[in-house]
């Protein structure tokens, strides 16, 4: 109920720093306007770590209970088989599409096993629940669900084409972009405005790879000016199904488009095939890999080791296209920069607005006639002059949106804020808690721990990321294993408790492979870029 009425509201905030994309496209101009994102945080915040405590409850006591009869470690084995069971459950319901509404049934019919036993509170816990069902499908705005959006199309009146929205933001417009189709006002500005680039190539185009592929707007245009065969490449599979379906130029039925739905990172990484031209859409993802990284889903696609990549990709003559809506001036030095230091000149650039993007940055042999000696020439005083300002992103460091390394004030006070409420809702609610903290009370060991598993999960998505993709799929993996990983520990040490200095030893030895085996992936990201 609370982020129905929430969700009603535009919240905004003055947070350059961290490039904030807040696109309330689906709200009425009408909607009232709050100039802070922090509240409807916190408030969610809060009620979700509430809904946990009656659940944490349940869990606590029925461990407590495991280990009075002397079976923590069988209590602990079916806490963590629960957590595996709601993975699965979680890929199974993704796999579905299934809607918000799905997700809180399953919830609601296994709560009700709790009550089984009273009549009374069963009936009430029934009408909740079904008040509950009602709110959520009440709420409901998406037409679909993805993997990664809520997504919802809208036709544009008397104009061809449609719109595409994930998470109630305007995420694609599809249209019709052929040279001869008629086009008049904005719709005429963006279409000139894709074919840019193609009126400066001075060889035919035989093969192209358009990455970030979308509804089809760039493979549609390829095919408009004669590549034999394009690869379009498209994380999301219900945004490539409705370009597929509903496009107004149907690109993706052309025997010459090979329509490929994976992550374009490990697209690059892994082809052998080269093209004539590589294009990269407006990759813009709107999302991030998980709540637990500042990392957005697209961020790998925009550091020099991926754009190295993609050199490695082209023909001697091959070119890359580039489009960006540029929204702050860092982000055009950034993106400035990283062409420059991978292909030894300075991009060509068009910096008119057209709607959809703002800039089309053009780069490699392709576009050589357009001043390619000028440009090579003044690489070296363009670079230094990026780096004297802002730092390129890497896949150390692949924050493209991030001002500056580290964190923003901003941030550190949603930290701070959010860390108070936890601490302070604990401690109220807790007595043994609040006793802990007296001298010799913290568990450093378990503390550590903690703190080891936190950064482990962490480290292993971001990582993993680079060498399977940034893909929903990806995360769910490698939460599973490390939890599988638990369990099989969980069963090891009820079998045979090992002494405390072997299996520290043990635990040193795994750690240390488990670096060697991160290191090695980060190694095989690299190989293509480094080879070429």
């Amino acid at each position: 109920m609370t982020a129905a009425l929430l969700a009603r509201v535009v919240f905004t905030q003055e947070a350059g720093a961290d490039h904030l994309f807040l696109l309330y496209y689906d709200l009425p101009a009408s909607a009232p306007v709050v100039a802070d994102i922090r509240p409807p945080i916190f408030v969610l915040f809060i009620l979700a770590a509430a809904s946990f405590v009656p659940v944490g409850q349940i869990v606590a006591e029925r461990l407590t209970e495991f280990r009075a009869h002397r079976r923590a470690l069988s209590g602990y084995a079916w806490d963590i088989g629960g957590s595996l069971a709601g993975i699965a459950g979680f890929t199974a319901l993704s796999f579905a599409g299934a809607f918000p509404v799905v997700w809180f049934a399953a919830v609601l019919v296994l709560g009700a096993m709790f009550f089984r036993h009273r009549r009374g509170l069963l009936l009430a816990y029934g009408a909740t629940a079904a008040l509950i069902l009602l709110v959520v499908a009440g709420a409901e705005k998406a037409d679909r669900y993805s993997p990664y959006y809520a997504i919802a199309t809208r036709d544009r009146g008397t104009a061809a084409g449609f719109e595409i929205t994930a998470n109630g933001s305007l995420h694609q417009v599809a249209l019709p972009l052929r040279r001869r189709d008629v086009l008049t006002g904005s719709d005429a500005l963006v279409r000139d405005g894709y074919h840019v680039p193609y009126g400066l190539v001075t060889t035919p185009i035989r093969r192209a790879l358009v990455v970030g592929a979308g509804s089809g707007n760039d493979v549609a245009v390829l095919l408009d000016h004669g590549a034999e065969q394009v690869d379009a490449i498209e994380i999301d599979p219900v945004i490539l199904e409705l370009g597929r379906a509903r496009h107004p130029s149907q690109p993706y039925s052309s025997p010459r488009v090979r329509a490929i739905n994976t992550y374009a990172r490990a697209w690059l990484n892994d082809t052998r095939e080269t093209y004539d031209v590589i294009v990269f859409g407006t990759l813009d993802s709107m999302t991030r890999l998980s709540a637990l990284s500042t990392v957005r889903l697209d961020a790998f696609m925009y550091t020099a080791d991926c754009l190295r990549a993609a050199r490695a990709r082209l023909t001697p003559q091959g070119g890359l296209v580039l489009y960006f809506m540029v929204g702050s001036p860092y982000i055009d030095l950034r993106l400035a920069g990283l062409l420059t230091a991978v292909f030894g000149e300075a991009p060509l650039v068009d910096e008119t607005d057209r709607h959809l993007f703002n800039r089309i940055y053009m780069a490699g042999p392709a576009f050589a006639a357009a001043g390619g000696e000028a440009r090579r020439a003044d690489a070296a005083r363009v670079l230094a002059r990026v780096r004297a300002q802002v730092e390129l992103p890497t896949d150390d460091w692949p924050y493209l949106y991030l001002k500056d390394r580290g964190l923003s004030g901003f941030y550190l006070s949603m930290m701070a804020a959010v860390a108070a409420i936890a601490l302070a809702g604990a401690f109220l609610a807790s007595p043994d808690l609040r006793r802990s903290v007296a001298p010799g009370g913290v568990d450093w060991e378990m503390l550590l721990f903690g703190l080891a598993f936190l950064l482990l999960e962490t480290r292993s998505v971001t990582a993993m990321n680079l060498a399977w993709g940034a893909t929903w799929l990806t995360s769910a993996i490698v939460f599973f294993a490390v939890l599988a990983m638990v369990l099989l520990a969980t069963f090891a040490v009820r079998a045979w408790s090992p002494p405390f200095v072997p299996a520290m030893v043990v635990l040193v030895a795994a750690a240390a492979y488990l670096g060697a085996l991160l290191l090695a992936v980060r190694a095989e990201t690299r190989r293509i870029p480094a080879a070429a």
